[in-house]
């Protein structure tokens, strides 16, 4: 979408649309709440699928309020345009979309029909992009190309729900008990401080040039940006279908196995993250360059920073889903507010080194964070291990 934006509309729309994204992907942790990791590694159904969409609705509610709000408070003291403004708002909504289909999908998942969601996000992630593409293309402004997006994305997420889901689940069932959807929320809150604050400290060098720089240095730190991105799914293609494995495992005592599991999938970012470092150092730039339409030459090494920076933040992701496993997610907010006390001098690595700074300030956020959350991941290995062999469990059961 950056790409069809920048080359189509141009380098300054590109910049509304990157802060706009990166504030609606803030918006849209307090929609998913955390709750995913939680509802996949939820092996002993504590929690009805009906609770789980209650939950959800309230989240939901809460992150288009947030949004309505902090859009009003910037286009009051004169920070948004009101085109900006509104701009935040519909990437927000389609963020909404991407929310209610995570929990749909997360059910499916526990349901060990993974393959299912899996279609289902294809195919409506397809037409919400035809729905942007097309207008984009022929001439359209980018508040009507993401209305259309937006409308496209509904519809389709409407009728696979009413159409496929509706076969897992008991039609005479009742709308889950509002007691256990608080306590659900409850339980997660940790999960979604964890991901608020991992969105705003991967997005706090945008900000920072939001504060201090234009919105042509906001795009092209987020052409610069994107292949990081490529690292983060690549790897959550490799570990989140490997998330109830991973917890039955944990809850099985299986606790070698589980090592194997994280080992690999260690490793594979390892991989990934090396291929892109070369590969991005070889052709990263000419590439970003004739994909953008935009002058990326003499960035190289911000470009490499972000990419390796990009490795951490994919490691992190890891350990975050492998901590909730083991039901630590209380004790992931200390590598966040770690991460998250760095995040606020934004401002001062921009001004003391322009793009650089932001660029290797959004690298060392994720190093300290992986830094914090590797040596509680190890203690709680040598923790499963005891307590496997206080139940009297062994590798072989």
């Amino acid at each position: 979408m950056l790409v069809l934006v920048s080359v189509f509309l141009g380098e300054v729309e590109a910049g509304i649309f990157s802060i706009a994204t990166a504030q609606a992907y803030l918006f849209w942790t307090i929609g998913t709440y955390g709750i995913r990791r939680y509802q996949a590694s939820d092996v002993e159904h504590h929690f009805s699928y009906r609770e789980y969409v209650l939950s959800r609705v309230i989240t939901c509610a809460v992150m288009i309020g947030a949004c309505l709000v902090t859009c009003g408070i910037f286009v009051g003291v004169g920070s948004y345009t009101l085109p900006k403004a509104a701009t935040v708002f519909l990437v927000t909504l389609l963020r909404v979309v991407d929310a209610v289909e995570d929990i749909v999908v997360g059910f499916l998942q526990q349901s060990g029909r993974l393959d299912v969601g899996a279609k289902i996000s294809a195919v409506r992630l397809t037409m919400s992009m035809i729905g942007f593409i097309v207008p984009i293309v022929a001439g359209a402004s980018l508040l009507v190309s993401l209305g259309i997006s937006l409308a496209f994305s509904t519809v389709v997420l409407v009728v696979f729900v009413r159409v496929i889901v509706s076969g897992f689940v008991d039609s005479e069932a009742r709308l889950g008990k509002m007691r256990k959807a608080v306590g659900l929320l409850r339980a997660c809150f940790p999960l979604f401080l964890a991901a608020f604050l991992t969105l705003y400290i991967g997005n706090a060098p945008k900000y920072g040039i939001d504060a201090v720089l234009n919105d042509e240095v906001q795009a092209k730190f987020n052409f610069l940006s994107m292949p990081s991105f490529v690292i983060q799914m690549l790897a959550m293609f490799i570990f989140n279908p490997m998330v109830y494995t991973m917890s039955t495992a944990w809850v099985d005592g299986r606790i070698t196995d589980l090592t194997r599991m994280i080992r690999r999938v260690v490793i594979w970012i390892a991989g990934i993250t090396g291929a892109c470092l070369v590969g991005g150092a070889a052709i990263g730039l000419p590439v970003l360059s004739w994909l953008y339409q935009a002058d990326l030459s003499g960035l190289l090494w911000e470009f490499l920073i972000v990419l390796l920076g990009g490795g951490f933040v994919a490691l992190g992701g890891f350990l975050t889903t492998v901590l909730t496993i083991m039901r630590y997610q209380r004790v992931l907010i200390f590598g966040y507010l770690a991460s998250a006390a760095v995040a606020l001098t934004a401002s001062w690595w921009i001004r003391w080194d322009g793009l650089m700074g932001a660029c290797a300030l959004y690298c060392v956020l994720f190093v300290l964070q992986c830094a914090v959350f590797v040596p509680i991941v190890m203690y709680g290995i040598h923790r499963g291990r005891v307590t496997a062999r206080h139940n009297g469990q062994t590798e072989e059961e």
